[in-house]
């Protein structure tokens, strides 16, 4: 996945942009970053992968717009369009891009809670449970940010 500039695009006015049309075009959810999008003058479906990491836009595409143009292809663009313009999937579902650091926290909430925690007293009751607060959701994001920080330091100084 590369590193898109979708406000360079809107700018240059470009083949991409012009053609990316959320309003005529199939979109559907896959996973929480890949959707299939069919554009109205297309002949088949693509699959794209969209997301923000930190809050930029990165994301990759299977047709040979993308592979052969320096910027986002049509595809791309469509979801990025659709998301700012508030369009639905086919299933009428609100496309939004979600950010990386968020999915990652959130499904680690999830395992929390579906874990259950360790039982040191019996039966857990309803006050025991672990509860889905946004102290905890913020405490989970900032490990998973803090976590990769270190990733991309130990990384860079390889």
């Amino acid at each position: 996945m590369s590193l898109l500039d979708f406000d360079a695009e809107a700018e240059a006015r470009s083949t991409s942009w012009e053609r990316a049309d959320p309003d005529r075009a199939l979109i559907e959810r896959r996973s929480w970053n890949e959707w299939s999008v069919l554009l109205p003058d297309g002949e088949k479906a693509h699959i794209c992968r969209l997301e923000r990491d930190h809050g930029a836009y990165v994301g990759a595409c299977d047709c040979p717009g993308y592979e052969h143009h320096d910027g986002p292809c049509a595809h791309l663009c469509t979801l990025r369009k659709a998301e700012f313009g508030h369009d639905r999937d086919v299933e009428g579902r609100r496309v939004r891009v979600l950010d990386a650091d968020e999915e990652r926290a959130q499904g680690a909430v999830e395992r929390i809670r579906a874990d259950g925690g360790r039982r040191r007293w019996g039966r857990t009751t309803r006050a025991t449970r672990v509860r889905r607060t946004p102290e905890l959701f913020r405490y989970v994001l900032d490990m998973y940010s803090m976590v990769g920080h270190m990733h991309r330091t130990l990384v860079l100084t390889e």
